[in-house]
């Protein structure tokens, strides 16, 4: 039994990524599951909506005065900080926590 298939159904998504930025992680062309959560713990894979627009898959490390989003593969993306007012301005919304990852060999 996997974690998305024990989770209430609702509070699950699936999308297909696009891009090299969490590789060898996550690839270009996987469809991650994703348990919809407003916040989730420094370390983990989220998903999140930058500026009500762009969504985008990176590990999230959490402080008391915001939040560093970095990728895996980071010739791909800088690393980059958003200040709490920041993350209320743009908005950085967090959509959810990466629960799972399909790919197809």
């Amino acid at each position: 039994t996997s974690i998305a298939e024990t989770q209430n159904p609702e509070e699950m998504f699936a999308l297909k990524v696009f891009g090299a930025s969490m590789e060898p992680t996550i690839s270009d062309g996987d469809v991650i599951i994703v348990h919809r959560q407003p916040t989730v713990d420094s370390g983990q894979i989220a998903v999140l909506l930058i500026e009500n627009e762009n969504a985008t898959v990176k590990r999230v490390f959490l402080d008391p005065q915001g939040i560093t989003i970095r990728a895996d593969n980071p010739a791909v993306f800088h690393t980059t900080y958003y200040s709490t007012k920041e993350i209320n301005s743009l908005p950085v919304i967090c959509l959810g926590r990466v629960v799972s990852m399909q790919r197809e060999l």
